[in-house]
C-alpha cells in the first residue's frame, strides 16, 4: 500500500557545508570537503590523512543547549540537522502532530570519535571506558 510522504524540512551539514544553503552551494560548485589534516589525541597517537571535517561546527553546537556535550559528535550532527529541518519546515510540534512526524536519518557508523576515546584511554592509560560508551556510539544514538 502506498502512502503520501511530504518534505517539509530538510536540515544537513558535511566538510562542503555546514548547513543545508551552504551544502547546496558546495554542490553546485563542484567543492571537494576532503583535505588533509592531522588529528589525535596527543602527539604521540596522531594520524595525518585525508579526511572530511566539519570546521566551524562547535559555534552551531553551542546553540544547540549544553547536553549536546553529554553524546558523541555525530550524533551532534544529527541534532543540528533535525533541528535546522524543523526550523526549516516552519511547524511547531504538537502532541497530534508528534506521531506523525519523524526524522529520516542515515548513517554507516555510530560514534567513532567515543570508541576511538575509550581505546585510547583504555590502552594509554588502563582506564576502562565511559559507562555510557555504548550508549553514545551505537548507530541508533543519534
Amino acid at each position: 500500500m502506498a502512502r503520501r510522504v511530504v518534505v517539509t524540512g530538510m536540515g544537513g551539514l558535511c566538510a562542503i557545508g555546514a548547513n543545508v544553503g551552504e551544502l547546496w552551494k558546495g554542490l553546485e560548485a563542484g567543492v571537494c570537503g576532503i583535505s588533509t589534516r592531522t588529528v589525535g589525541p596527543t602527539e604521540d597517537l596522531s594520524l595525518t590523512a585525508p579526511m572530511a571535517p566539519v570546521d566551524g561546527f562547535e559555534e552551531r553546537a553551542a546553540g544547540l543547549g549544553r547536553d549536546i556535550t553529554r553524546t558523541d559528535r555525530f550524533t551532534q550532527f544529527a541534532i543540528a540537522a533535525a533541528d535546522e529541518a524543523l526550523a526549516d519546515s516552519g511547524l511547531e510540534i504538537t502532541d497530534a502532530l508528534g506521531s506523525r512526524m519523524a526524522a529520516i536519518i542515515g548513517t554507516g557508523i555510530g560514534g567513532q570519535t567515543t570508541l576511538d576515546d575509550g581505546y585510547y584511554a583504555m590502552l594509554r592509560f588502563g582506564r576502562r571506558p565511559h559507562p555510557a560508551s555504548i550508549l553514545k556510539f551505537i548507530a541508533n544514538a543519534a
